[in-house]
């Protein structure tokens, strides 16, 4: 009994550890969708401490145009409807900025099978989601200088085909005006 109790203390600092160090945002959450606990990396990545976290919902803190997708699917993972669900949304910082992170969430069962707590787990994705933002602004700013230059070209065509169309004019009035002279 005393070498199972000193396991199971052992396997309890090893999961509390893995939680507090994760270098992924954390949390646990009750199905009432209201944060049980949160890591460190969490707290540092909306700028806002464990206590400051505990009790808000995850909606307390995402961008108002997210809201309904992360409740949406939340609320099919409590139910059981699905197992797990992962979604790229913005979430609100302390400083009124705001972040992205993909969130991957899932259910820690309890008694019966019933749902007892989520788990949500954050990838803090801002460098990479601006990254994309820039990518396409280099995109819409190629695409329009390909347009702008194309339209040039083709104006620069167009001359060229008028002048050939005149210098062939005028060769054909020389010709005609060859003949009746001689």
């Amino acid at each position: 009994a005393k070498a199972i109790e000193i396991a199971l203390r052992a396997d309890e600092r090893l999961y509390r550890g893995v939680f507090a160090q994760s270098p992924l945002g954390m949390a646990i959450v009750g199905p009432d969708f209201r944060i049980f606990d949160a890591n460190n990396m969490l707290c540092e990545m909306l700028g806002s401490s464990r206590e400051a976290l505990r009790g808000k919902r995850f909606a307390d803190f995402t961008h108002p145009d997210d809201i309904a997708t992360d409740v949406e699917m939340a609320r099919q993972v409590f139910a059981s409807e699905i197992p797990r669900y992962t979604v790229e949304k913005r979430y609100s910082r302390s400083d009124g900025e705001y972040m992205w992170g993909r969130l991957a969430a899932t259910v820690i069962g309890g008694a019966h099978g019933v749902p007892a707590h989520g788990l949500n787990v954050v990838e803090d994705i801002t460098r990479r989601k601006q990254a994309e933002g820039r990518a396409g602004d280099v995109r819409e700013e190629l695409e329009r200088r390909i347009d702008e230059r194309t339209s040039e070209l083709e104006d620069q065509l167009a001359e060229r085909i008028e002048t050939v169309g005149e210098l062939r004019k005028t060769a054909r009035e020389r010709s005609q005006l060859m003949r009746q002279v001689l």
